[in-house]
Formats: C-alpha cells, structure tokens, sequence
C-alpha cells in the first residue's frame, strides 16, 4: 500500500477498493464453494473410487494406467468446472485417496492431479 501511494498518489485507495469489491461480487465465484461441495459429495459417497476404478480399467494394460486414469478423469473433471482452483480442488478431493491407497508415490498423485485438473477446454 506504501508503494502504490509513493507511485500513485492517494487515489489507489481507491482504486484497490472497487478492484476488490468487483472481484468479490462477481457472479462466476458463486459456483466455487458448490464444486467444491460436489468434489466432497463425491469423495464420500464412493462414486469418486467407482470413477477411478473404471479409468484405471479403460486405460488398460499399459504400465502406470491408475495415473493415466487419474489424467482423463480429471481433465473430465477440469473442463466441466471451468475455473482452475475448484478444478484441482474437486479432482485431487476425488482422486488422492484411491491413487495413494495403491501404493503411488505422493509427488506423482499431486502431480498428475493438479496437471490434469489444470486443463481447461
């Protein structure tokens, strides 16, 4: 705040203002806390380990399948919810406890989570 001051006068108070009122009342992060309230729906119901399941199946025989899984379901997931933050939220809620329960190392889970949930269409 100091330095927008000394740079550009008193009047980028105001200006920090109406960034932050705009930013906070924008009707696209309405639907964040909802993603992320779907990803946990998900996660305890046991549809998010039915989900992995079959991506793990689809992908195959090839070696590492579970993280390939891991990529398509939550590029799914990414491009469904449009916006990076609750993409990777809902996709690593889902997808982290099956992916560590079958002895992956925790730096390729996150990796691959956060990557794939990344993607947006």
């Amino acid at each position: 705040m100091l330095f927008g001051w000394v740079l550009w006068a008193p009047s980028i108070f105001n200006l920090i203002t109406a960034a932050t009122l705009s930013t906070m009342t924008s009707f696209i992060l309405l639907a964040v806390p909802l993603f992320l309230f779907m990803g946990q729906i998900l996660q305890r119901s046991g549809m998010g380990e039915a989900m992995i399941r079959a991506a793990h199946l689809l992908a195959g025989p090839l070696r590492g399948s579970l993280a390939v899984g891991v990529i398509v379901r939550c590029s799914l997931m990414g491009a469904m919810v449009g916006s990076v933050g609750a993409g990777i939220m809902t996709a690593g809620s889902v997808a982290l406890e099956p992916v560590l329960k079958r002895g992956y190392d925790l730096r390729l889970a996150l990796g691959s989570i956060v990557a794939a949930g990344a993607w947006r269409s």
